[in-house]
């Protein structure tokens, strides 16, 4: 499917999408705009995962933000990182053409990312 990104982390083989509606629902989880949630510095466990229930819901209408959670606390028991996950979330937003940072002067564009954008999340 166009704009979406492999997500393997979990149960199972997925994909992230974050089309228009995934991200007014995730907006509206989170009381701000998408913009105001990555320029305040704020942005930490609850926001990763509301991410990832606006980017996944898309295949799975039913999934819930706690099963969401559920899904990363077993991921990060057996060893995965936060980092991780934000990384392809990121891209995944960046991917959707509807999100994305162009990366600061000198810096350059590359074959993952030929936009030269980076979305950056943080667990902190």
């Amino acid at each position: 499917m166009r704009h979406s990104t492999p997500f393997p982390f979990f149960d199972r083989a997925r994909k992230l999408r974050f089309d228009v509606n995934a991200l007014c629902d995730l907006e509206a989880t989170l009381g701000q705009s998408v913009g105001a949630a990555f320029t305040d510095g704020k942005a930490g466990i609850s926001t990763l995962r509301a991410l990832l229930w606006a980017g996944l819901k898309w295949e799975e209408p039913s999934l819930t933000e706690k099963k969401v959670g559920e899904f990363l606390q077993t991921y990060l028991e057996n060893g995965g990182t936060v980092d991780q996950i934000a990384d392809v979330v990121g891209k995944a937003m960046i991917d959707s053409g509807i999100v994305g940072k162009s990366k600061a002067e000198g810096e350059s564009a590359d074959a993952e990312n030929p936009r030269g954008e980076t979305v950056v999340i943080s667990a902190k």
